[in-house]
């Protein structure tokens, strides 16, 4: 996170259609995606992307409380 800047300063977008949360920090963008067959978060950085794999068996919770936090809107992620 670049320095001074606090998680709450960043704004979040929830993609509820998707189910996807996505965001960006300096030059990096972050979509976390939970669906039932993939969950995990997808990390852009220029024209690298990585998808870091979550193991559904170990879910807890969900991403539906997301929206009643400040600093989340409603739209859509953009994805690959």
């Amino acid at each position: 996170m670049p320095p001074g800047k606090k998680y709450r300063d960043h704004i979040l977008t929830f993609d509820e259609k998707n189910n996807r949360v996505c965001f960006g920090i300096g030059n990096k963008n972050y979509t976390v995606i939970d669906q039932p067959k993939r969950l995990g978060v997808l990390v852009k950085q220029g024209k690298r992307v990585t998808f870091l794999a979550g193991d559904p068996k170990t879910r807890m919770g969900d991403l539906t409380e997301i929206n009643t936090a400040k600093n989340v809107k409603s739209g859509s992620c953009p994805m690959k």
